[in-house]
Formats: structure tokens, C-alpha cells, sequence
């Protein structure tokens, strides 16, 4: 998606306009043309109604899960991951998963060794149930969600109230 529109250019997901329909002026005689919009480029800006539809014409899924491939065989020529069945399986096609896949290889903290000690150290202090298995994180059907939020970085902790938090967005404070 990225690569389709001007780097300066954002994006922003529009809420849901039941009803919304464009006709346009001209269309063949006695047979209106009708559609919906999906997405709106204006002004820079890429406005997306249907996040499905918009994903669906790009072909955005094979592209994420052609990404997932990739992300799996560097995993495991890195040595970090055992069980990588279970991720696989997980993952599949499903879109949810496919996004945190993605997020994961963005981030990249999987490729660092002090956050990889790091999370070994917390998880003994915090009880998280994450699995190691002579340094490496072994996948599990009870851990996996909580490995991939953690690699996400979306386990937080609140130092205000001392707790801890999966947060759906990571976005660092100023």
C-alpha cells in the first residue's frame, strides 16, 4: 500500500457512512451507474472507507502473506523461534494475524539480542508463561497471542497505576 501513493501522504480510515453512494452525471441512457466508494485520494491524503475492499483490490493479502514467508525463513535461519508450526498455522491467512506479522517484521525488535534477553528476564519476573527453550521462544497454543503482543511491543506497564496493559496502538509519547 505503501508504495502506491506518495511518501508525505497519510492515511485515515473513514467511519462507516451507511447509505453512501456515488452516481456519476453522465452515464448510459436509462441505465444509472451506481457504486460505492472504497477509498478517496485527496489532497495527499488517502481516505479509506473499506479497509476490505481496498485490501482486496490490492491484492494486499497475498502481498502480507507472501511478507509472513519471508518473515518465517529469516526467523529460523536466525535460530529465535522454535514450535514455528504452530505460528504458521495460527497465522494462515487470517488478517488479523497477517497485520501483527507485518507490525512484528516492521519493528524488527526480534532481530535485537538485548530485547530478546530483556523479555526472557521480565517474563520470569512478570509470569507472562512465555516458553524458552535454550534461548529461543517456543510457540505454544497458550502463549502465541502473548508472544506476538510482546513483539509488537504492545505490552506495557503503567507507572501509574503499576500495572500492565496489551495496548492496541504503541505509539510513543513525546
Amino acid at each position: 500500500m505503501r508504495h502506491l501513493v506518495p511518501a508525505e501522504a497519510s492515511f485515515r480510515l473513514l467511519p462507516r457512512l451507511e447509505g453512501l453512494k456515488i452516481t456519476p452525471q453522465s452515464s448510459a441512457p436509462g441505465r444509472p451507474r451506481q457504486g460505492t466508494i472504497d477509498m478517496l485520494f485527496f489532497s495527499g491524503r488517502l481516505y479509506i472507507y473499506s479497509l476490505k475492499s481496498f485490501e482486496s483490490l490490492l491484492n494486499y493479502r497475498e502481498r502480507m502473506i507472501s511478507d509472513a514467508e519471508d518473515l518465517y525463513d529469516e526467523v529460523e535461519q536466525l535460530g529465535i523461534f522454535t514450535n514455528m508450526d504452530i505460528l504458521r498455522t495460527r497465522v494462515g491467512n487470517n488478517r488479523r494475524y497477517l497485520r501483527k506479522i507485518a507490525v512484528i517484521q516492521s519493528l524488527g525488535y526480534y532481530r535485537d539480542k538485548d530485547f530478546l534477553k530483556r523479555l526472557h528476564q521480565i517474563n520470569e519476573a512478570k509470569g507472562w508463561n512465555i516458553q524458552f527453550d535454550n534461548g529461543q521462544i517456543t510457540f505454544t497454543e497458550d502463549t502465541i497471542d502473548t508472544v506476538l503482543t510482546v513483539l509488537q511491543n504492545k505490552r506495557l506497564h503503567s507507572e501509574l497505576t503499576h500495572q500492565d496493559f496489551d495496548v492496541p496502538s504503541a505509539t510513543q509519547v513525546p
